[in-house]
């Protein structure tokens, strides 16, 4: 009997020390995922488009982006105690502190009538990023008919093989001439557009020589880049340098949580980043809960002129 305790004993502890790794792994990996989860800082979470990645593949990009970070900071530390400071548009200009700062809000996805008749009764000069037409909704370019501040919202390849059907969508290795066929063919269509911004487009802006090809056609045809910055590994600003073209980045997504309170500390956010470099540019979409939070959200925006992204444009290429 004594033996058989004993025996019994010596499995429990066995099977009690075979599980504790098990267990602490799943603690750090439901920590690693709560973290991408809640750090408004990581580049990563808000790729709605990319998520269908694999964990381990988010988790790596992550670690060596925060890495990356780091190391640039600590080359730069000599530079910050300079009087002038580059900003993140290239060779960029100087900001006035006196003005008022400046937010541009901008409201990617747009296709339908009714996304644009909510989007302007918001008061306020929000900028529409339109579609270009595809099977869903394939009379966009008549939205702009009576628009004179818009942008066009250019599906480029992700990783995600859903959105990568979209019609129109650039591919990371389209030819200089599929790339400007597909930029001559959007001047055709919306004659007084101004800025191209990205669709998706993680794997795109990640390869330097597709968006170098994207920067000559770009430049060719009289329009601006904005990054809409879906991933930390865009080269989007290398190309611009090269291509010796203003970079404009996306800085803050608004509305990746449909929740009020998310979406109005986002605006908070981007009104402090305003105040603190002159500017700021933020991206939402056409939900209705974040249409209806900008309509509620005087008190935040109240500190900021709200500008339409083509005067911001107007005011940095001078």
């Amino acid at each position: 009997m004594a033996k058989r305790r004993k025996k019994s004993a010596k499995i429990t502890l066995l099977y009690l020390i075979s599980t504790i790794p098990i267990v602490l792994m799943s603690i750090f990996i439901g920590y690693r995922l709560l973290y991408l989860q809640l750090d408004d800082d990581n580049p990563f979470k808000h790729i709605a488009i990319d998520k269908q990645d694999p964990i381990i593949t988010v988790l790596q990009r992550d670690k060596a982006a925060k890495s990356k970070k780091r190391k640039e900071l600590w080359q730069n530390v000599s530079k910050l105690s300079k009087k002038s400071k580059k900003t993140e548009i290239g060779k960029s200009t100087k900001i006035d502190k006196k003005e008022s700062p400046k937010l541009v809000i901008i409201v990617d996805d747009v296709h339908t009538k009714r996304q644009l008749k909510k989007i302007r009764s918001l008061p306020y000069s929000i900028t529409p990023s339109i579609f270009p037409p595809y099977s869903l909704s394939p009379d966009t370019p008549k939205l702009v008919k009576n628009l004179r501040h818009y942008m066009v919202h250019l599906p480029m390849e992700s990783h995600s093989r859903r959105y990568n059907r979209q019609t129109g969508t650039l591919m990371h290795n389209a030819t200089e001439q599929k790339i400007r066929s597909s930029i001559l063919n959007i001047k055709r269509l919306f004659p007084d557009a101004k800025i191209i911004n990205n669709h998706t487009g993680s794997v795109f802006t990640s390869d330097k020589r597709a968006m170098l090809r994207l920067y000559s056609a770009l430049k060719e045809e009289g329009f601006y880049f904005l990054d809409s910055f879906t991933t930390a590994s865009s080269k989007a600003k290398k190309a611009a340098s090269i291509a010796d073209a203003k970079y404009f980045r996306r800085d803050i997504f608004l509305d990746n949580k449909q929740r009020r309170s998310y979406i109005r500390g986002q605006l908070k956010r981007a009104v402090k980043l305003a105040k603190k470099k002159g500017y700021a540019i933020a991206i939402c979409h056409p939900h209705p809960a974040t249409i209806r939070t900008l309509a509620s959200s005087k008190d935040i925006l109240k500190h900021v002129s709200i500008i339409y992204m083509d005067e911001l444009v107007g005011q940095r290429v001078k």
